[in-house]
């Protein structure tokens, strides 16, 4: 690989002085790591004795020049050196789905895609979109600016004015509209630039956000937070900004500044690997879904309430009902794990009881994954109710590797299989 960049799986352990490859894994590393996840509560990583635990997330973290790719693994029993470069194009692919996002085909003429690191393709994805709207022409718009003039234009702001000018009356502190470059969309653009000057990249990819940073329009730094991305209104002329604002969100929202206490930088982009499987999963539903039948995601009911201590509901994963219905014929919920010698949790096969009660359901499904199509589910009868839960496995890999139509088709079928029967039946 062009750059220091390390792979391991979810749940792997990454010790003080492991070599991989070329690249030695130092005790600076894992301190930064350890203060990255301190100002995180505690969440991304369990630390150990020079040792680092990865958990359920994955993405990439950058450390100085180091980065560490954090790959999923549907099965965690074995690893071999040939599954990370497999688990790293089917991470690629689940973003992709997940996130509406092409990761595939960045046209930076040096990028090898069997070669690159996750950060790099959502920068050369990012700098190909910048790019594109600096050839097309970037959209300007107006916004209103105050100042000291010594010419009066707008209007004027009579308490500043006063304060600043009692004793200067050639002077005016107005405000008025101008028309520029200094839009949201384009601040939020500049301020992804901003953030990929200090992060480490192979040359070549370095010299294309150099060059597209020179040639973006000069606008005042800004700290992006998340309610600005609620503020876009993307109209007629910057519709055609969407993709590179989906991508700057991601880097802008997930990226840590420098933290006190060491000499590294840290930068991460991470993912639950639990969220990330669950939506991509829901992606596949609702392409696959037949005609008749509507897939709903996250659908919320009430599911206790006591006086002074407010609502509590339930939310599951996937709920399939007949399009002209609310009453549901299937509810799924995902979960990103083998079980324990094929057997359900008990406190999975809870909460799809509580699904099926609450919604009226006579049939659950817990979807697992599993490296090959060919591992078989199980059906169970709850004691009281009169309604069932059952096991499913999705196969995640075809043939080496990660296919999302051959997934979807699998998908068709379990919903045939098991919607279309209780719908039939009704």
């Amino acid at each position: 690989m062009s750059r220091r960049t390390i792979r391991v799986f979810e749940h792997e352990r990454l010790r003080v002085g492991e070599r991989r490859g070329e690249v030695v894994f130092g005790q600076a590393h894992l301190e930064a790591l350890v203060r990255f996840n301190d100002a995180n509560g505690g969440r991304f990583f369990r630390p150990g004795y020079r040792a680092i635990h990865f958990g359920q997330y994955v993405g990439y973290v950058q450390i100085g020049d180091l980065g560490i790719e954090i790959l999923p693994k549907a099965d965690h029993s074995h690893v071999a050196e040939s599954d990370r470069a497999v688990w790293h194009s089917a991470l690629l692919e689940m973003l992709r789905v997940a996130s509406d996002m092409d990761l595939r085909t960045p046209t930076v003429a040096s990028l090898a895609l069997q070669d690159a690191d996750l950060l790099e393709i959502f920068v050369a994805q990012l700098v190909d979109q910048v790019d594109r709207l600096l050839r097309e022409g970037l959209a300007k718009g107006y916004r209103e600016v105050e100042g000291n003039r010594n010419a009066f234009r707008g209007r004027l702001v009579t308490v500043q004015n006063i304060r600043h000018n009692a004793v200067h009356a050639e002077r005016f502190y107005v405000a008025h509209q101008t028309y520029d470059y200094d839009t949201l969309p384009n601040a939020i653009l500049a301020e992804a630039l901003r953030v990929l000057g200090k992060v480490s990249l192979s040359a070549a990819l370095r010299a294309r956000v150099d060059a597209v940073a020179a040639a973006f329009p000069e606008i005042a730094p800004r700290a992006v937070r998340p309610e600005d991305f609620g503020r876009l209104r993307l109209g007629r002329n910057t519709a055609r900004y969407a993709r590179a604002l989906d991508l700057a969100r991601l880097l802008l929202l997930h990226f840590s500044p420098k933290l006190s206490g060491g000499p590294e930088e840290l930068l991460a982009l991470l993912f639950d690997m639990n969220v990330l499987w669950e939506s991509y999963v829901g992606r596949l539903f609702r392409r696959a879904v037949p005609s008749g039948l509507t897939v709903e995601l996250q659908s919320t009911r009430r599911f206790w309430r006591a006086e002074g201590l407010g609502v509590r509901t339930i939310r599951p994963d996937i709920v399939v009902r007949p399009t002209a219905s609310r009453e549901p014929v299937l509810i799924v919920d995902t979960k990103w794990k083998r079980p324990r010698h094929g057997q359900p949790a008990d406190t999975d096969l809870k909460q799809m009881f509580a699904y099926n009660e609450t919604y009226g359901c006579p049939r659950s499904l817990l979807l697992y994954p599993a490296e090959a199509q060919e591992v078989a589910g199980a059906t169970g009868e709850f004691a009281t109710g009169g309604h069932s839960c059952g096991t499913q496995f999705l196969g995640v890999l075809e043939g080496g590797k990660l296919s999302t139509a051959g997934m979807a088709a699998a998908v068709g079928e379990l919903i045939l299989g098991e919607a279309v029967v209780h719908l039939r039946a009704g």
